[in-house]
């Protein structure tokens, strides 16, 4: 069995699309919970929030799936 490296795991298409499915549903559910003034008419949207509550579901799920995947070495 030969083993795959991190990197190479990272940039897989299955860990990729894993990594935006998640980020796509964990996003919207941060987004609901984080920009709660918004929707009460209390605040303004912030883009710069939105962003980061769309990217660190998806670092983290890429990460941790390409972990995964090179500890296994199924990749």
């Amino acid at each position: 069995m030969t083993r795959v490296s991190h990197w190479r795991a990272l940039r897989s298409r299955t860990v990729l699309l894993t990594a935006a499915r998640t980020s796509f549903v964990v996003g919207l559910v941060l987004n609901a919970v984080n920009q709660r003034d918004v929707w009460w008419g209390h605040a303004g949207f912030s883009w710069r929030a939105a962003a980061f509550n769309f990217a660190v579901p998806f670092v983290v799920s890429a990460w941790s799936a390409a972990a995964a995947v090179a500890a296994t070495g199924r990749g």
